[in-house]
């Protein structure tokens, strides 16, 4: 990933204070990755997102030190939410990320003390605050089962997860390319829509200036599943000359096998009816009429393996693959340079 500068990642941790705010109190746009769109060059945050964040962090902060010596228990909350979450706030840039749900674990302990503390302070005086504490839980714990109710069906598989990352980020590069994998390369036909994989692949290799492999790689699965074969072949050979100047080993597992015993094996996983997988003879036989040969510029990356063959036999023949190729280069594999894997 392209380091930020510091005044962008300082920006971008107060937006995501504020953000990890709302969504704890109000759980909304909710996806597995949020992308740091600044790391393709594009504003994450608009002006308005960092004056409102900041705005209300700096209220929050002024309403727990007026209230320190009534209500303490609310600036320890803050002090403990704030603090805890320093390490993952985005100060240290970690990948493209510009936060993640998951980092709330801990530091939401610190918001639930105050809360509830807070909750129990201006209830406990009052008559009626047994009933009301009593009727609040339940509205809380029924939003909360209604939100996961709603939120179930994004969850549901790979595709719709992370169909729901490119409805909350339009040009989330990482959500186009795993959607147009998916899209492209998919053993469920009626799941297959190649037009809008060439689509969202093409947006992912502009996003990311034609600099990953990877995504070079889905953007020729996209073109070989709308027949353009030829346009597949030179993207394919593109991400092949990428990966060779960016240094980043790159192997083509070739896993063979009879085709008699193939189609046994698939005969009898149906009449078991045991296995989840759906890839069945008509897949195989499409599989098979699909099948290319790999090109001269292909050869040398090649690694076989036989059925029959040992799986750490062709795991040490892989790594002897990428220890060749890493020492074949000149200059040294950064944290900006990716690796490719091609599998036929």
């Amino acid at each position: 990933a392209a380091q930020l500068p510091l005044a962008g990642r300082l920006g971008n941790a107060v937006v995501s204070y504020g953000l990890y705010l709302r969504r704890l109190f109000w759980p909304e746009d909710l996806a597995p990755f949020y992308a740091n769109l600044a790391v393709v060059g594009l504003p994450t945050w608009s002006s308005t997102d960092l004056a409102l964040a900041g705005v209300a962090l700096a209220a929050l902060a002024v309403a727990a030190l007026a209230t320190l010596r009534r209500w303490p228990f609310v600036f320890v909350g803050l002090a403990w939410f704030f603090g805890v979450m320093v390490p993952t706030i985005g100060l240290v840039q970690v990948g493209d990320q510009a936060l993640a749900d998951r980092y709330m674990y801990l530091p939401i302990i610190g918001c639930g003390l105050a809360v509830a503390w807070l909750a129990d302070g201006l209830l406990e005086e009052r008559a009626w605050g047994r009933g009301a504490a009593l009727v609040l839980g339940v509205v809380v714990l029924a939003f909360c089962a209604l939100g996961t109710r709603a939120y179930l069906p994004h969850w549901r598989g790979t595709l719709p997860l992370w169909e729901r990352s490119l409805a909350t980020q339009s040009q989330h590069w990482i959500a186009a390319n795993n959607v147009a994998w998916l899209l492209a390369t998919c053993p469920d036909e009626e799941t297959r829509d190649g037009e809008r994989a060439v689509a969202l692949a093409e947006s992912a290799v502009r996003l990311t200036r034609r600099g990953n492999t990877a995504y070079l790689d889905t953007l020729a699965a996209a073109y070989a599943e709308t027949g353009r074969f030829d346009a597949a072949m030179e993207v394919q050979a593109e991400a092949l000359r990428l990966a060779e100047r960016q240094g980043a080993p790159f192997v083509i597992v070739d896993l063979r096998c009879d085709e008699y015993e193939v189609r046994r094996r698939l005969t009898e996983r149906a009449e078991r009816d045991d296995d989840a997988s759906d890839a069945g003879i008509a897949i195989f036989e499409e599989q098979l009429a699909k099948a290319e040969a790999l090109t001269d510029d292909e050869q040398p990356y090649l690694v076989v393996h036989e059925a029959g063959d040992a799986p750490a036999q062709t795991a040490a023949r892989i790594a002897a693959q990428v220890e060749s190729q890493v020492e074949d280069t000149t200059e040294p594999i950064g944290a900006e340079q990716s690796s490719a894997a091609s599998y036929r």
